[in-house]
């Protein structure tokens, strides 16, 4: 795949999926009276988190319960995600994540959920291109100039996402090997966290 290859395919869209340990028939055709509960593997203020709570906030207008959002942020998604594959299933409990639900049971040897086995997927809820941003300070203004500095500094450029084997990890992945240079990986447990670091300079 060369370079325009692997640009168009890091910026490919994000599904993002809401999975629920029963039917959807079931939800809809019996009353909801319980507590109903979100959870986001990802840090509370992430892009993923603030969707889920505009989401939760009509959902609960829908159902007229309103739904707790809970973060359980870590190991890329897997410890929420693996959390709701052992949530009783009665629909109290909902997932709220993104196209990593899927990736980590390849990325990591024991993920703590089977995605096919323990949840059932219910909707896609947005789609969301992946964009590449550099502190002010960076030594460049384009992507041209990354490239450049990469393979003058091996391993002296560093990037952040918003966890190990998530999806924006295994584009930059796909975009080094394309331009054939080695940077480092930072993982975080939400992209609010890297964010921050970003406009820090850090």
């Amino acid at each position: 795949m060369g370079l325009s290859g692997a640009l168009r395919a890091v910026s490919s869209t994000l599904c993002v999926l809401a999975c629920i340990m029963i039917t959807v028939t079931a939800l809809a055709d019996e009353p909801f009276n319980k507590q109903l509960r979100i959870v986001v593997p990802v840090a509370a203020g992430s892009s993923l988190d603030a969707r889920a709570r505009i989401i939760a906030h009509a959902l609960g207008e829908r159902l007229k319960v309103q739904p707790i959002v809970e973060n359980k942020p870590g190991a890329g998604g897997t410890i929420g995600s693996a959390f709701v594959a052992k949530a009783p299933a009665d629909g109290a409990t909902l997932l709220f994540t993104n196209n990593s639900v899927v990736i980590n049971p390849h990325v990591y040897r024991d993920p703590g959920y089977d995605a096919l086995r323990d949840l059932v997927p219910i909707t896609q809820a947005y789609t969301s291109a992946m964009v590449l941003v550099a502190y002010p300070g960076f030594k460049g203004t384009s992507v041209r100039d990354l490239i450049a500095l990469a393979r003058k500094e091996p391993e002296a450029v560093t990037y952040g996402s918003s966890g190990n084997g998530g999806l924006p990890h295994l584009a930059m992945e796909v975009f080094s090997r394309a331009a054939g240079i080695r940077l480092v990986h930072i993982a975080y447990k939400g992209d609010s966290q890297a964010l921050a670091d970003i406009i820090a300079g850090r």
